[in-house]
């Protein structure tokens, strides 16, 4: 990788660290010594810079990503995201969840490679582990989704969404033990995948939430988590063994 790309790619990376710091502190403030909700408009179109950070990180990568097939695989997944975050933007949240899907599902194609044969090999911790997160999963839409939504559009499409972030999880962190990524990639997939469940499902909660503070307090951790998500998936397409590091 050039100088330049390095450049600006580290810029991104301090960028993104200083506006989630600003967020944090901004929303932090406000929230629990003013006990004000300004912070969250304010900070709103901000904290969305990250993503596109992130997708421009993902794109600079460009000749030093791990091979081609991969890399398309993350420019589209990180298009999607751009979509998605666009789409709550303007308040089409179901749009926004159907984008969100699609990031998943190709997520779900370029984490998968090479898992058929490392599940056969290790049927018990893959099927124990999906067993797991399939339980989290109904038991997250059984006890706070379905009691807040009832029966209706919203509701089955987290449910769609949720059997597909789901997944998507369990192939990430079933990723880490396959050995088809470099173990420094696989790391930021697996961790980066956790924190995308962990920011989603709380973004589930606000969705469902009427009072405005606790929307905000949701919003702050939701962002906490979500930040380091895409920021580690966008990285994880950086071929490390072959290049310098970043």
């Amino acid at each position: 990788m050039n100088t330049n790309k390095k450049t600006v790619i580290k810029i991104g990376l301090v960028s993104i660290l200083l506006l989630i710091t600003y967020f944090i502190f901004m929303n932090t403030y406000h929230l629990f010594f003013l006990k004000s909700t300004f912070a969250y408009e304010h900070t709103n179109f901000l904290k969305r810079i990250i993503p596109f950070i992130c997708a421009v990180i993902v794109f600079l990568i460009g000749k030093d990503s791990l091979n081609k097939k991969d890399a398309t695989f993350l420019k589209i997944a990180y298009l999607t995201i751009l979509i998605a975050e666009i789409s709550f933007t303007l308040n089409k949240t179901i749009l926004g969840i159907v984008f969100f899907g699609l990031c998943q599902i190709f997520l779900i194609m370029r984490h998968s490679a090479g898992i058929s044969n490392s599940v056969k090999e290790n049927k018990k911790f893959f099927l124990l582990l999906g067993i797991v997160i399939i339980t989290i999963v109904f038991i997250l839409i059984a006890t706070i989704f379905y009691p807040a939504l009832g029966m209706g559009t919203l509701f089955y499409s987290i449910i769609i969404y949720g059997t597909i972030l789901g997944i998507s999880l369990w192939i990430g962190i079933s990723n880490y033990y396959i050995g088809h990524f470099p173990k420094k990639n696989a790391l930021f997939i697996m961790i980066g995948m956790i924190f995308f469940f962990i920011g989603d499902f709380l973004v589930g909660i606000e969705i469902i939430t009427e009072d405005i503070y606790i929307k905000n307090i949701l919003n702050l951790f939701l962002w906490i988590f979500y930040t380091p998500a895409v920021t580690l998936l966008a990285l994880s397409g950086y071929n490390y063994s072959a290049n310098s590091k970043i």
